[in-house]
């Protein structure tokens, strides 16, 4: 989750040469070789790029307060910093919101039509 105020003034603290958006985390940022081949990635047209790894953990289908079953996890990932946007994406995913709002900037990027690969 992102804070879109703060993102917005980020965004006026950059210079107009920065393509890419990197959303790291708090944890220790991934080595050098990891953020260029996300960043290639990124250039082959992907509007985004996220770092993923498999669920591990049970996922649970809950109906009306009730555990109802369990979703098959093959076809799930957790999606984990760093993540890389292009910035006229995102810039224009934040165009549309006013004030202050906490937003996944992922989910925002595929509401907008555009495009996420996944490195895991």
């Amino acid at each position: 989750m992102i804070s879109t105020r703060a993102v917005k003034e980020a965004f006026g603290r950059l210079s107009s040469t920065v393509r890419t958006v990197a959303i790291v985390g708090s944890e220790e940022p991934p080595p050098g070789n990891e953020f260029d081949a996300m960043a290639a990635d990124l250039e082959r047209s992907w509007d985004a790029v996220v770092s993923g790894r498999p669920v591990s953990e049970a996922v649970k289908v809950v109906k009306a307060g009730w555990v109802a079953g369990s979703l098959d996890r093959s076809g799930l990932i957790s999606v984990v910093p760093p993540i890389l946007i292009d910035r006229e994406v995102l810039g224009g995913v934040l165009s549309d919101l006013s004030g202050d709002h906490w937003i996944d900037p992922i989910e925002a990027v595929i509401a907008s039509g555009g495009k996420v690969g996944i490195r895991s």
